[in-house]
């Protein structure tokens, strides 16, 4: 089966990458949000989450590699504590993928 039909399988709707079409599928917000993306800090995926819902994002990657400013990633990282700390019942958990990886053995000369 094609990944949407997968999703639907497993009781989840599919959405397409328009942020328009979120809003729409789900009004009130959804209960999890994965966001493997982080777009201006990942803001527009908390936007998504409802009270009581939680937003799961992994990656980060793309920050490290544009070299963002340690100020700019502590502002960052500091807005994701607010938010848990906010009284809406969301949450927010972050996972470095990078830093999961394993090294290749692959020695560059």
């Amino acid at each position: 089966p094609d990944q949407a039909q997968l999703i639907r399988s497993l009781g989840a709707t599919p959405l397409g990458p328009q942020p328009s079409s979120w809003r729409v599928a789900a009004p009130e917000g959804f209960d999890l949000v994965l966001d493997g993306i982080g777009e201006h800090g990942f803001t527009d995926a908390w936007s998504l989450v409802k009270a009581g819902g939680k937003l799961v994002a992994f990656g980060f990657a793309g920050r490290t590699a544009r070299q963002a400013s340690l100020l700019e990633m502590g502002w960052w990282l500091l807005r994701i504590k607010l938010w848990n700390a906010w009284p809406n019942g969301k949450s927010a958990r972050l996972y470095s993928i990078t830093s999961l990886r394993q090294p290749s053995g692959v020695v560059s000369q």
